[in-house]
């Protein structure tokens, strides 16, 4: 079966990569052939160029070249990784006027349906565009707080294009329930459908010294500052992956990691504090020690309903936190749910692909 998988495959983001990756993965295990299909959205392409910015003040001037060279050296290790590890299709412009030669495309996973994320609803992750396969959405998501109140009729016009949806989190199918009649799943990340021996794959060299990882996409500060106290109270260093191209210059900061290294850093960490989807997605495929930041005025739903369905709550932490849990993750148990959810996925994409079929033989 041919298909395709259309996504966040180019930012600069090590979740919205990697997941692109573990979704190419995972279907070409079950014996399909596999494209990424190479769209890509304006607006992201845009947040990703830096330009060098010239100024008369010294202090300016010296940031501004570091912020240009350590975003040139990111977009460098991101690219390498998009060509030796993605099957990428012809570019895709989205103003074709037939997307052909897929049996089945899916659309997601990441916040593909998060107008923030494209300035606005792109009308290619909503499968507004003439096709001659099938077309579902593949564990899609987006951020509780992505619509305005007037969407919803704009909204259910999108969702008639699937033949199939599925979604990431369980609130996200209560919320779009609203908007249509067929039957919405829930899916893990695809990241998750891979097992710690598959992302070994894409591993590059190992540091060599025993370290607590930080990756934090929110309140960076204060991560942080939870990962020192765990490294002084073990003795460990302390190695920060800064997702953000800035201009700190730190031997603990890595801020143009490739998304090899990326995971490389998450598998031979002995300790993980994150505010991140992807760096606890992580941390559970490695069976890490880890924590996971949530200030106690916030929340993180994704995050949260990650760590409900596997059992995890208490590797949650706030402020306030002074004395880490301890006690050992019991792997056994997580990883009995993981292969469920894994199965869920897998009868997912199987009534999908039936559609597939019969489309195919009509």
């Amino acid at each position: 079966m041919k298909i395709g998988i259309l996504t966040f495959h180019n930012a600069l983001n090590y979740g919205a990569v990697l997941q692109a990756y573990a979704t190419q993965v995972f279907f070409t295990q079950l014996g399909h052939d596999v494209t990424i299909m190479n769209y890509k959205n304006r607006y992201i392409e845009n947040v990703y160029k830096k330009r060098l910015a010239f100024s008369f003040n010294i202090k300016e001037l010296v940031v501004s070249v570091l912020v240009f060279v350590f975003n040139n050296l990111k977009k460098h290790g991101y690219s390498n990784f998009i060509e030796k590890y993605l099957q990428l299709s012809e570019p895709i412009d989205g103003d074709e006027n037939l997307v052909s030669g897929y049996d089945l495309i899916l659309v997601g996973s990441d916040q593909v349906w998060n107008p923030k994320q494209t300035d606005g609803f792109d009308k290619m992750y909503w499968g507004d565009f003439k096709h001659d396969g099938v077309l579902a959405s593949w564990a899609a998501s987006f951020r509780e707080n992505a619509f305005e109140k007037n969407d919803g009729a704009k909204i259910k016009e999108y969702l008639k294009n699937f033949d199939s949806i599925s979604v990431r989190e369980h609130h996200l199918k209560t919320m779009l329930s609203k908007f249509t009649d067929k039957n919405i799943s829930v899916l893990q990340d695809p990241t998750l459908m891979l097992w710690k021996d598959d992302w070994a794959k894409v591993c590059s060299s190992r540091p060599s010294k025993k370290y607590v990882l930080v990756y934090a996409m929110v309140d960076e500060a204060l991560v942080v500052e939870k990962a020192k106290l765990l490294a002084m109270d073990r003795g460990l260093d302390l190695i920060i992956l800064n997702p953000y191209t800035n201009a700190k210059v730190s031997s603990n900061y890595k801020q143009y990691a490739s998304p090899q290294e990326f995971v490389s850093y998450m598998k031979n960490a002995d300790v993980i504090v994150t505010s991140s989807f992807h760096g606890t997605a992580f941390s559970i495929i490695f069976e890490k020690e880890f924590y996971c930041v949530i200030r106690k005025s916030k929340t993180n739903v994704r995050i949260e309903a990650l760590l409900a369905t596997l059992g995890l709550q208490n590797r949650i932490i706030d402020e306030e936190t002074i004395h880490f849990d301890n006690s050992d993750v019991d792997y056994v148990k997580v990883n009995a749910i993981r292969r469920q959810e894994i199965e869920k996925s897998k009868n997912f994409i199987g009534e999908v692909l039936t559609q597939a079929r019969c489309v195919f033989h009509s």
